[in-house]
């Protein structure tokens, strides 16, 4: 980690500082790839850490399954070897949760087809909420772009004390050079406005602690996170003990390097270093 008083460092690729580690925790949107495409240099950079004998996990705030995502993945380009059994997203660390709520009614929120739920729980949705028992937040950028009166129907939801079960909780992302709102977003509002909220995904704990098994749980200082994400990527990093590099792409790709640097004095976090995109 760069000393305090030192500005955090522009790297000019991974290879800069990879020797010091053997595994990372790698998120996917904003970093490989944009929701539409891959990042420029995805590929090659993710078969030079194969090369070099480097060992990953995606972790991404996403609410389905990783095999739908892993689907996704190879249908943007990148080989099967690169990502498959690689991958743990926000929605399945929610399974447990979830559990407790098997045969209940919900408010559901988000597209169907990427719904994930645990083995044998089926999805019971009701559009009244003095009818629901819980609520299931899992916006993600084609729904929120297709129903923009979401937080309406959020709102409406408050007055019965329902508890939300939030799959993602990124505020915002880039869908193919668009912003777009997230879970986060509404499950934030919810919370502020005094609803209960259960949250899944970066920079909560258990995320991180099932992508630590997937690795093998290798010593924490041999490990590095990778997002585009203060909130949630950078912040998840050092909360979980381990080091992290901001990359400025996503929903941070137009920021200028000496706004990055103020931004994180002010948030008061330390990545060790700064990347302009993801390549080695």
């Amino acid at each position: 980690m760069p000393p305090k008083n030192e500005p955090v460092p522009l790297l000019s690729g991974l290879s800069d500082i990879a020797d010091n580690y053997s595994h990372f925790v790698i998120d996917l949107w904003g970093v490989i790839h944009n929701g539409v495409e891959l990042s420029p240099h995805a590929r090659t950079t993710l078969e030079r850490m194969t090369a070099e004998g480097k060992k990953w996990v995606f972790v991404t705030n996403t609410s389905p399954a990783a095999d739908y995502i892993s689907i996704r993945m190879e249908d943007m380009g990148l080989s099967r070897e690169l990502h498959k059994g690689k991958i743990i997203t926000a929605g399945d660390s929610a399974h447990s949760k979830l559990l407790e709520y098997k045969g209940q009614k919900c408010l559901f929120y988000g597209r169907e087809d990427e719904v994930n739920l645990p083995e044998g729980m089926k999805l019971l949705k009701t559009v009244k909420p003095d009818e629901a028992d819980f609520i299931f937040n899992c916006v993600g950028a084609k729904y929120s772009t297709e129903n923009p009166d979401t937080l309406e129907g959020i709102k409406d939801a408050l007055k019965y004390d329902l508890p939300m079960i939030c799959t993602n909780p990124d505020i915002e992302v880039d869908h193919g050079g668009k912003i777009a709102k997230c879970a986060g977003y509404y499950a934030d509002w919810y919370e502020e406005n005094g609803g209960k909220v259960y949250w899944y995904g970066k920079p909560h704990e258990p995320i991180y602690d099932i992508a630590f098994e997937m690795l093998g749980n290798p010593e924490k200082e041999r490990v590095l996170a990778i997002g585009d994400s203060l909130r949630t990527d950078i912040t998840g990093a050092k909360k979980y003990g381990v080091d992290a590099v901001w990359n400025l792409d996503g929903t941070t790709k137009n920021q200028k390097l000496e706004e990055a640097r103020a931004q994180l004095k002010e948030k008061d976090l330390r990545p060790i270093g700064i990347l302009q995109g993801f390549e080695w």
